[in-house]
Formats: structure tokens, sequence, C-alpha cells
């Protein structure tokens, strides 16, 4: 089966920056990397950690497409974002987007007392869907931590009913802009 791949380019502005890398002075070069976290709208929040980064699996829907895997931590939620793209049976460097890619999801879940939570949610087939660009710079999918590039995604925060009815207090907005530099 031949996949026929329509690649979208487009730039958008924005007054959002991701902090300057971190540089432990104490091991020089040596040091393993880490990726940047930017997390903005209901709450903000920048880290830098080698956990973020992402890794390089294999699954979709035949096990046989490269699945580019973050688990990325939020100490303001005490929980970690999991997003996975299908990055195709054989991924080059470029420009992806949930307009290009049919398989993808993200998903953290806030757990709120008593009983509440707060779902950050997007994904090819979620409602409402979010969405995401993202600029694989470099990738060898035979090094499993060889992807580097930029991730922008928009997910929705959904606010759980709590078992006594009441709505969960997600806060100020009803969306989490995402950005990780890998």
């Amino acid at each position: 089966m031949k996949r026929i791949w329509l690649l979208v380019f487009a730039a958008c502005g924005d007054n959002r920056a991701l902090p300057a890398p971190v540089v432990d002075a104490s091991c020089g070069d040596a040091c393993p990397p880490t990726c940047d976290v930017l997390l903005t709208g209901n709450f903000d929040e920048a880290t830098s950690s080698l956990a973020a980064c992402p890794s390089l699996r294999i699954g979709g829907p035949n096990d046989e497409d490269v699945l580019l895997a973050f688990a990325i931590p939020s100490p303001t939620l005490g929980t970690s974002f999991g997003v996975q793209i299908d990055i195709g049976a054989t991924p080059v460097a470029g420009e992806l987007s949930s307009e290009t890619v049919t398989g993808w999801s993200a998903i953290a879940i806030e757990s709120v007392l008593p009983n509440g939570a707060c779902v950050f949610l997007a994904g090819a087939t979620t409602t409402p869907a979010g969405y995401f660009t993202m600029t694989l710079a470099s990738i060898d999918q035979n090094d499993q931590t060889s992807a580097h590039g930029t991730l922008d995604m928009t997910l929705s925060v959904l606010p759980r009913t709590t078992d006594q009815g009441v709505q969960t207090d997600c806060g100020r907005g009803t969306t989490e802009q995402l950005t990780v530099r890998f």
C-alpha cells in the first residue's frame, strides 16, 4: 500500500518563548541532553529535563510505523503529559501537523480533591481534537533517542464532574498550549 503525504507548511508568530537551554557546568559536554517544555494557557510552567525527551517506538495500525512518544512531567499538575505521534514507517526530517498525521494523541489527568479531575486532551480521534505542528529537525529510526525538533500542541482542558455533581474548577482557561524543544 502506498502512502501519499501532503505537507502543509505554515508559520505563525506569538509571544510564547521557550526558556534558554539549561547548561550544567559540572559535567560540560558530557551532560545528557535535556528537553525544554513550556506550558501556557490554563496554567503556566517552564521546565527542562531529560524525562521530557521523546523516544522512538514501533506501533501504529500495523505495528510497522515509528511512534514518537513523550512522557512529559508537569510538576504543577503532579502528573505527566503522554503524547504519541505516528511518524510513519520510514520517518524523515520535515514539517508535520495534525492535518498531515492520522495517528496522534495526548493526555494528562490532574486529580483535584475531592473526587474531581481535569483532563488535558487532544488527538486524532478525540472531541474536541486539538491540533499540533512539529518540526522534526533530525531523526535516525535506528537510534531510539535520535529525534530532535520542536512540537507545538493545543490541548483542551475538560473538567470532570465530581460524584457529588459539582464541576471541577480546572483554572482560567479551556485550552493548554504545550511546546517542547527536543
